[in-house]
């Protein structure tokens, strides 16, 4: 048997402490060691910066974030971990998922590697305008509305924030012809003006990630829009991204992992289980970053788990948690007996489904 699951559902978001200020946090990655020597990626990609309330610099959140991995022969990076219980208790952010995208020179596998990501906290207003971006962009993974940094970048001569113009006709590029590696995360951010007729004008690329292919596709997507006929506006800002597809698959699944003790026959099929998309990890999930887990526990007569531990998890141990939450809620059929040493793979499978703009 095996649960396959869809994508995850957004979490709730936790109340701040009453004496902290709302920040946007970024994360700057350090030298990446292996078996004791340095290597250098070939590929690394930035972390989605998050929202999170600071006390001051001693605060946790500003903790770094220790990680561990291996690499493997075509150069990614596998059972991805936190080091710490700071790094794990703040999983929910992008740092795991990121690295998950990094790439290394391939040709041999690599164990014991590790990297430090330290973060750094901004005020709304004064963070990097690429971060900002980045973070106004792409889809919160808290559920929450989170902090607009659009001031960060504002364009002193716009009149198109307080007024918006009203969109009569709105174009997208073709994402699908768009080139996108699997789980990267591509931005591109634009200005333009409208004139009295409704037509854009001067639309020009105010910052990218560097998908060449997505700023001239989304420029020519903008210019093709239609607002009411009104007033003329300038520094309007728009911006279109690129993700989720296609899909960075889950490593192979080893059939040695999934043989149930023999002290666990029959255990047959959930007679429960929670709403699985509750539990894909986010991060990964906004990527389209796919993966597996392999779990053991023990089920009572009456079909209630427990004992719940992860065998295996690829390509982070983000799986391996969230496929404990799953199953220590799932309920198995009433047996005779104490079933020990039960077994189940859980599949993280991403939909299809495309990324673009704002709404």
């Amino acid at each position: 048997m095996m649960i396959v699951m869809p994508h995850a559902a957004p979490s709730g978001v936790p109340l701040p402490p009453r004496s902290a200020e709302q920040r946007l946090i970024t994360y700057t990655s350090g030298e990446v060691r292996c078996e004791g020597s340095a290597v250098v990626p070939v590929w690394r990609e930035p972390v989605v910066p998050n929202a999170g309330y600071i006390g001051s610099s001693r605060d946790p959140d500003m903790a770094p974030l220790a990680i561990a991995f291996r690499i493997d022969a075509q150069g990614r990076p596998l059972a991805i971990h936190p080091q710490n219980a700071t790094a794990a208790a703040r999983q929910p952010n992008d740092v795991t998922a990121a690295l998950a995208v990094w790439r290394f020179p391939a040709g041999h596998s690599l164990r014991g590697c590790t990297v430090t990501f330290v973060p750094q906290a901004y005020r709304p207003d004064a963070a990097p305008q690429i971060e900002a971006m980045r973070y106004a962009a792409l889809p919160n993974m808290t559920g929450g509305r989170g902090i607009n940094v659009w001031r960060s970048f504002a364009l002193p001569d716009s009149n198109c924030d307080d007024v918006r113009p009203t969109r009569l006709t709105t174009v997208y590029p073709d994402f699908a012809r768009i080139d996108q590696v699997p789980g990267r995360l591509s931005v591109s951010f634009y200005r333009f003006d409208v004139d009295r007729r409704g037509v854009p004008e001067q639309v020009s690329l105010m910052d990218s990630t560097g998908n060449e292919e997505l700023n001239r596709a989304g420029a020519k997507a903008l210019k093709q829009w239609r607002f009411t006929k009104a007033q003329a506006y300038r520094g309007c800002r728009y911006f279109f991204w690129r993700g989720r597809t296609p899909q960075l698959a889950a490593p192979d699944l080893p059939e040695t992992l999934i043989a149930s003790a023999a002290t666990c026959p029959k255990m047959g099929d959930w007679t429960y289980l929670p709403a699985l998309a509750d539990y894909f990890p986010p991060a990964f999930n906004r990527r389209g970053i796919e993966g597996w887990a392999v779990v053991r526990f023990d089920a009572a007569p009456w079909g209630q788990t427990g004992n719940v531990e992860v065998v295996a998890s690829e390509p982070a141990s983000a799986f391996g948690e969230a496929a404990k939450r799953l199953v220590a809620q799932a309920r198995l059929p009433q047996s005779d007996a104490l079933r020990v040493g039960c077994v189940e793979r859980v599949r993280f499978k991403m939909p299809d489904r495309e990324a673009g703009g704002p709404d």
